[in-house]
């Protein structure tokens, strides 16, 4: 893995779980070696101003569940808040257990989204944040990814999804 690789979202987000805004090597290794990256929108979208249509969400969440089922997912952090009522909608044409709610913390105009989904009788916990790669305050949302979902996962291995939702 190239660490000194620019891309905003990914140092963004590293920074966010470790609280740091330089994370040690050896942090990044074991955090994107414990993760699950899959970009929720399937289709490749027409520029970066292009949004994903509600029904392309509804697509990446279908294969998002069968990808829970498979490798045991256990909490997901979602990039970016736009889609988490298609997750409702999806939700509700699998007839999967849904909640979803706003966080009463904002961080600027933005109010991160926590639920969870039940697949194969495993409840997946969710939270959405805003998409890291652009007015993404590592230092505000860091605290509420770290109280929302568990990073014990760094030492002892369970595999967190990361979704990225074009948002």
């Amino acid at each position: 893995m190239d660490f000194k690789r620019e891309s905003k979202y990914v140092r963004n987000i590293e920074r966010a779980i470790f609280q740091a805004t330089r994370p040690k090597p050896e942090q990044k290794s074991r955090f994107w070696t414990s993760v699950v990256y899959h970009d929720l929108v399937l289709d490749l979208l027409a520029s970066r101003r292009h949004r994903p249509k509600p029904e392309q969400f509804n697509d990446g969440w279908r294969e998002v569940f069968d990808l829970w089922g498979i490798l045991g997912i256990e909490q997901c952090l979602v990039y970016g808040v736009q889609s988490a009522d298609e997750l409702k909608v999806a939700c509700e044409a699998r007839g999967l257990p849904c909640t979803v709610k706003k966080l009463k913390t904002k961080v600027g105009q933005c109010a991160p989204r926590y639920g969870t989904v039940t697949v194969n009788g495993r409840e997946v916990r969710l939270l959405f944040v805003r998409h890291p790669s652009r007015c993404f305050s590592w230092r505000k949302w860091g605290p509420i990814i770290r109280g929302q979902l568990s990073v014990d996962f760094l030492a002892t291995g369970p595999a967190l999804a990361v979704s990225a939702s074009s948002a």
